[in-house]
């Protein structure tokens, strides 16, 4: 941490005595969850790793309910082709247990920032903290834990990837000791991945930690500064270092948050990002750049009730190329139509670089149609990753287009 960031942290500080806020502007994955049931059928091709399209003839039901702070949702996917019989969703054989269990996608108790929040089964979007070392993670529709403790002196954040085989774990503790007079946090981070290179026998973790501070200024609007440390990710050994100075501002269902950042070259900033998993084991930076790394990371999300939801982020450093990130749920703000998309790419060299997928990219856009209530039609494209078979290892990406006829009811 810097001079000037420790200044300003106290004058602020000062400043905020008497300007209770939140601590932390947090995003809510969850937020547009609803009560309801949808089912589709149709036709759905999958590419295999030849290149070749297979068609399958696909049923989905998804039954969500959600009360308030309880919401439970089952994702029951079923193909069927001639040839290859019933297959899962990824048009593998239904041979274990797991495949059954991942017919429940979720449970939640709670909502980000209350005083408990858990959720089991598909994490997506994950935070910790303020996000520099895990940020919009996925475990690729495995079934996980997150498990939040907030209170008015101290809280938790804490994660596992996966409960059938567990490597990523950790989370963050904090603390408020001056309550009474502020919501000044101070809090430390703890992550690991116990196996960041699934085709090694090597058992050295990959290892993530930080300490961080938060200062209110007034409710809705905090500035912080994170401290951080990467092991594992070079050859050597050596230890990444990294810094973050930022503001985060929520206001009438949007948040902003805007980041200064700051590392040398055997850091990644947020190495638990969205395509983490996928993108193992991660290379040694060092061996394409030398120095001090500096550049800005911001975070744009918007919340309108039961209408839309979206988000957007950017981070864009002195050496590499810019990263992108963007999401948008629309349910009932254009007439008859439901959107749903998604879209992650790094290290984007030029604009025609946005629209190629490979393995540093994943794609979800889901359009329906309301033919007649509640009938729909729905296009489905996705450019996302699946696990491999246990004797492979590893992530592997997939293309699969759908073209279905479904029912969506919502209470």
């Amino acid at each position: 941490m810097n001079k000037i960031s420790i200044i300003l942290l106290i004058g602020i500080s000062i400043f905020s005595i008497n300007n209770p806020a939140y601590s932390q502007i947090a995003y809510d994955p969850y937020a547009m969850a609803e009560t309801g049931f949808s089912g589709v059928t149709g036709l759905t091709m999958i590419e295999d790793e030849h290149g070749e399209l297979t068609p399958f003839y696909r049923l989905q039901l998804r039954p969500e309910i959600n009360l308030d702070r309880i919401g439970i949702g089952f994702d029951a996917i079923i193909l069927y082709n001639p040839d290859e019989g019933i297959r899962n969703q990824d048009g593998k054989k239904w041979d274990s247990l797991g495949d059954y269990l991942r017919a429940i996608r979720y449970f939640r108790y709670g909502h980000r920032r209350e005083s408990l929040y858990f959720v089991y089964g598909a994490l997506e979007n994950m935070y910790i903290g303020h996000g520099l070392i895990m940020g919009g993670y996925s475990n690729y529709d495995r079934r996980g834990l997150r498990f939040d403790v907030n209170t008015s002196l101290f809280g938790a954040e804490m994660i596992l990837n996966n409960l059938a085989e567990p490597s990523i774990f950790g989370g963050r503790i904090y603390l408020r000791p001056f309550h009474l007079i502020n919501r000044l946090t101070f809090g430390a981070t703890y992550i690991t991945d116990i196996d960041p290179d699934p085709q090694s026998d090597s058992e050295d973790a990959l290892l993530a930690y930080s300490l961080d501070l938060s200062v209110p200024i007034i409710k809705g609007l905090e500035v912080y500064n994170e401290l951080a440390f990467l092991r594992g990710l070079t050859m050597d050994n050596k230890t990444g270092i990294g810094n973050a100075v930022g503001t985060g501002m929520e206001f009438l269902n949007a948040i902003f948050k805007i980041e200064y950042r700051i590392f040398n070259e055997y850091f990644q900033p947020t190495p638990f990002d969205y395509v983490y998993e996928a993108s193992k084991p991660l290379g040694p930076l060092a061996d394409e750049i030398s120095g001090i790394q500096r550049g800005v990371y911001s975070l744009l999300a918007y919340y309108l009730p039961g209408k839309i939801q979206g988000a957007v982020a950017y981070e864009d450093y002195t050496f590499g190329d810019p990263n992108l990130y963007g999401e948008i749920v629309e349910t009932d703000l254009i007439g008859r139509m439901s959107l749903r998309a998604f879209y992650v790419k790094h290290e984007i060299e030029d604009f025609n670089d946005i629209f190629d997928l490979d393995e540093k990219s994943a794609l979800t856009i889901r359009i329906g149609f309301e033919v007649y209530p509640p009938f729909e039609f729905i296009v489905l494209h996705e450019f996302r990753f699946r696990e491999r078979e246990e004797d492979e290892g590893g992530f592997e990406t997939i293309r699969e287009t759908s073209f279905e006829l479904g029912v969506n009811i919502r209470f």
